[in-house]
């Protein structure tokens, strides 16, 4: 758990994912959903709960820890990384820049929260997917730390 996962920024998908590694804050009672993968013929999953997710970054350059929220994403608590669905996060007003910086000169290739100060956390590439590092946070942060929102409650 102390080493994270990445937070894969997926455009294909409709709804944020979260998994073992979020600090689950609470479920959003009443209601689940079935997940069907990018192709069907994999089967899908059913009874999934819709959860408001936090997860820790850690800016690698000032070595200040961040907690983010992920609301109302889907909960596969065993999927090895989470999904950032861009789209929801954009209905939120959180800038995803995930073009990569050598196809777009002006790209940040980032995360800015929609946040009063536009907090940014830059992404990283695994193959051709962007994404944020991210990991369970520790209980301290958790009392200490005000989450920043990437998508509305």
């Amino acid at each position: 758990m102390r080493t994270g996962c990445r937070l894969g920024m997926d455009s294909h998908a409709d709804t944020c994912c979260a998994n073992e590694h979020a600090y689950v804050e609470s479920i959003v009672e009443g209601i689940t959903v079935d997940a069907v993968p990018f192709d069907e013929t994999i089967g899908k999953a059913e009874g999934l709960p819709i959860v408001h997710a936090i997860y820790a970054v850690d800016d690698p350059v000032t070595f200040a820890t961040y907690l983010v929220r992920i609301c109302n994403s889907i909960y596969i608590p065993h999927m090895k990384n989470a999904l950032l669905c861009p789209n929801q996060a954009r209905a939120f007003g959180t800038t995803i820049e995930d073009t990569p910086p050598e196809y777009d000169d002006l790209s940040r290739f980032a995360i800015i929260a929609a946040d009063t100060d536009n907090t940014t956390f830059p992404l990283q590439r695994y193959g051709p997917t962007a994404y944020l590092h991210v990991r369970r946070p520790t209980e301290n942060e958790l009392n200490t730390l005000s989450p920043i929102d990437v998508t509305e409650e």
